[in-house]
């Protein structure tokens, strides 16, 4: 069992098929794996990521996805789900939708074929979950990385509700009028998904309005208060002596918000910000 899983869907290693049929390790690309892998070397914390292709499984089913001072947990997806996951709903659609690049007059197509992607990444986020929720230890820290793993944080809540788990998107996040183009019931997948982590964190406070703003277009919860979502992102400080990555956790309030659903007269689902309390204090405070 892990106390510290980290998820994002490239991983430090990733392997290539020699033309003799050979695996060669080689580092993996893109920024968010390389920066994190310089943060974790050596730290022995977990390390959930997503196999890239057919070479990836190969050296999973061999035994060959380890690295020293890190512990890789390798989550096994096939290709044609991969590139519906990745190619098609998180790189082509809420890339451009959370940076406002979306050509309106012509793109995005919500066909067929996008209906049957949003299945592959439903199942791709799906996949990380049984695979985390197996490993994590009682009451661990998940730090969930990117706009990848969208759903994964309902998910996890209802797999595993004592972890604690924090997503931090690196990108911006799209406001509100740009996240409705996005079709109705994929709109409240994704923020319902979202609302499952224990907190969720962005660069600015710009993208943070964003993402609150988005839940108060589509429950018009403007008078509502709004989640505390600072009040439970770690501190994270290393031991340059253990070589350790922890987490310092605020002191966690028992009572909050918390976001509900409820479907309306049109079939729409309409979010509203509720706040619960543990009985022992005043429902307008936290404890």
């Amino acid at each position: 069992m892990s106390s510290t899983i980290v998820v994002s869907n490239r991983g430090p290693l990733t392997f290539r098929a020699e033309p003799g049929g050979a695996l060669v390790p080689v580092p993996a690309a893109g920024g968010l794996a390389s920066s994190l892998h310089r943060i974790l070397a050596g730290s022995g914390t977990t390390w959930a990521s997503v196999t890239m292709g057919a070479a990836d499984r190969e050296a999973v089913a061999q035994g060959l996805m380890h690295e020293d001072g890190l512990d890789l947990l390798p989550v096994v997806i096939d290709d044609a789900t991969y590139r519906q996951a990745y190619d098609v709903v998180a790189n082509t659609t809420l890339w451009y939708c959370h940076h406002h690049l979306f050509d309106l007059p012509h793109r995005p197509r919500f066909d067929r074929h996008w209906r049957e992607a949003w299945e592959g990444y439903r199942a791709y986020n799906r996949a990380m979950a049984d695979v985390v929720a197996a490993r994590a230890g009682e009451g661990a820290d998940v730090l969930v990385q990117d706009y990848h793993f969208s759903l994964l944080g309902r998910m996890l809540a209802e797999a595993r509700p004592d972890l604690r788990t924090v997503h931090f998107l690196h990108t911006p996040f799209a406001a509100p009028a740009m996240l409705a183009v996005l079709p109705d019931d994929v709109r409240a997948e994704l923020l319902d998904g979202m609302a499952g982590y224990s907190a969720c964190g962005f660069h600015c406070h710009q993208w943070e309005e964003c993402f609150l703003g988005c839940y108060a277009m589509a429950g018009d919860a403007s008078g509502a208060p709004r989640p505390s979502w600072r009040r439970s992102v770690p501190t994270w400080r290393c031991s340059r002596r253990r070589r350790r990555l922890r987490p310092v956790w605020p002191r966690r309030p028992r009572c909050g918000p918390t976001w509900a659903g409820a479907a309306s007269s049109r079939g729409r689902t309409a979010w509203s910000l509720r706040r619960t309390s543990c009985g022992g204090c005043s429902p307008s405070r936290n404890c």
